[in-house]
């Protein structure tokens, strides 16, 4: 997930604290670690 995640959102590799936070979203949207 953490390469296609890249790969829709090439902006993420300039600001990884970004992409975090868009992780942490993810996971509360499936629940927390559905999106793992």
């Amino acid at each position: 997930m953490d390469k296609q995640d890249e790969r829709k959102k090439p902006h993420g590799k300039t600001d990884p604290k970004r992409g975090d936070i868009m992780k942490r979203i993810i996971k509360d949207l499936t629940g927390g670690g559905g999106g793992d």
